[in-house]
């Protein structure tokens, strides 16, 4: 007996799907060209036009340079989004390693579009993530670990200071390729989703064969579960987050060891991962066995249990050292080593945006001073950066200071990026923060 063909999604079925994306001003679109993010489009210009919503759409299609006539695939994914009514940017990429490929692909591909919507006005990014790659994702941390990752790809989130939404993510891939019959439309075919170099292919691969030792319901429900525990991590983790973490605007963090003591273990060692990554400029977390040690390590001496108290820790590229003066005590400042993998110097220009060190946005003006750069201050120019710290300086070290931005001309800093100095040469490194799922906890707004 032949198989069914697969239903396309109706219109009932999209409107639930993206109801609660009404009220966004504008909404950008990762775009592939394959028929997962054509299928996405295509049900986004429809939902649009059939409710009559003022959202702004604009697709952004990455032309990642890595194998010929990716130029003219690009080409053609604008084309077919045009015939859809959607405007588009192609974003080229170049200078990508040729170590671990897919990963340095990704995070440059995910960077280049954020700053695209940085720059116009967009905050929110729709990915056409679907069920397929939730399972193929999840039996991947499962052959790796039983138990860590196994949520698999969060139905939201952020990537920078844009929000990422996967709105398809329980449609099965066959039914968004669906949505494309008789459009005349013809999606771009990537020969890497077939080549078995590559550990997404050969699990894809093995699912089709029905290889798995669990049943795709069963993978599914599994995730769900271990989605809904992060979940509450993230709400719990941001409470304390609240009570005990003090983020200040150039990048560093306080933080309260009495509160962080106070709370749960998995609660604090969930804040813990989120601040590591993210305030090191990482992409994924610290080894789980580090974290712990460290957790420890705060946990005891926030209920003052360490006779000498807390001398200082590094992990993942952060530096955790004591607070100085009297309003320090008990406290612990998180900061960025200057020295681990750390982002090179970048020069600035007129009415650049980009992320710098993955964890600040830097805005330029149209009458930003020429020859300026930024970099991280580092042991030679930590005391200029302290003293341009104002009234935080009463309880930051100046080793804290090493992995904050400066603005350079020539070989001498001249501001701090962070500050109103920094504005005031038309130049502004926002820091992000750090995230702990739907949440993000941001920096301290600038004062002055």
């Amino acid at each position: 007996m032949a198989a069914e063909r697969p239903i396309p999604l109706s219109a009932s079925e999209a409107d639930g799907l993206f109801a609660d994306l009404k009220c966004e001003d504008g909404l950008a679109l990762a775009v592939s060209g394959g028929a997962d993010s054509l299928g996405l489009a295509l049900l986004v210009a429809q939902w649009r036009a059939r409710n009559a919503l003022p959202v702004r759409l604009h697709a952004l299609v990455v032309d990642h340079g890595l194998r010929a006539g990716s130029d003219m695939e690009a080409g053609h994914a604008s084309a077919n989004l045009a015939r859809l009514g959607i405007a588009s940017s192609v974003l080229t990429l170049s200078g990508l390693p040729r170590q671990n490929l897919h990963a340095a692909a990704r995070l440059a591909r995910y960077d280049a579009m954020s700053g695209w919507m940085a720059r116009h006005g967009f905050s929110t990014l729709l990915t056409a993530h679907h069920r397929d790659d939730q399972v193929e994702t999840v039996v991947m941390r499962m052959r790796r670990s039983e138990t860590a990752g196994i949520a698999g790809i969060p139905r939201r989130g952020w990537w920078a200071d844009v929000r990422v939404v996967r709105p398809l993510l329980d449609v099965p891939r066959a039914r968004i390729a669906a949505c494309l019959a008789g459009t005349g439309i013809e999606p771009v075919r990537d020969p890497s989703n077939a080549d078995m170099r590559f550990e997404r292919a050969r699990v894809r691969h093995d699912l089709a064969r029905g290889a798995s030792t669990m049943s795709i319901p069963r993978l599914l429900a599994r995730a769900e579960a271990a989605r809904a525990q992060e979940s509450e991590l993230d709400r719990q983790a941001a409470e304390l987050a609240a009570q005990a973490v003090e983020l200040l605007p150039m990048g560093c963090a306080i933080v309260d060891l009495g509160a962080y003591a106070g709370a749960q273990d998995g609660i604090r060692r969930w804040l813990l991962r989120s601040l590591v990554r993210d305030l090191g400029g990482r992409s994924v977390p610290a080894s789980r066995d580090k974290l712990l040690r460290l957790d420890g390590l705060l946990a005891d001496c926030g209920r003052n249990t360490v006779g000498q108290g807390f001398a200082g820790a590094t992990l993942g590229g952060v530096r955790f050292v004591p607070a100085i003066g009297k309003a320090g005590r008990g406290r612990v400042v998180v900061s960025r080593e200057a020295g681990r993998g750390a982002a090179p110097d970048l020069a600035l220009s007129a009415r650049l945006v980009t992320l710098f060190d993955r964890r600040f946005r830097v805005s330029c003006g149209a009458d930003v001073e020429p020859g300026l750069r930024i970099a991280l201050a580092g042991e030679r120019f930590r005391r200029f950066a302290a003293d341009h710290a104002e009234s935080d300086g009463r309880v930051l070290p100046a080793a804290a200071f090493c992995g904050v931005p400066l603005l350079f001309s020539g070989a001498e800093p001249v501001a701090a990026a962070w500050a109103m100095d920094g504005e005031r040469l038309g130049v502004l490194a926002r820091g992000l923060g750090f995230r702990l799922g739907e949440n993000r906890i941001a920096c301290q707004a600038l004062t002055g």
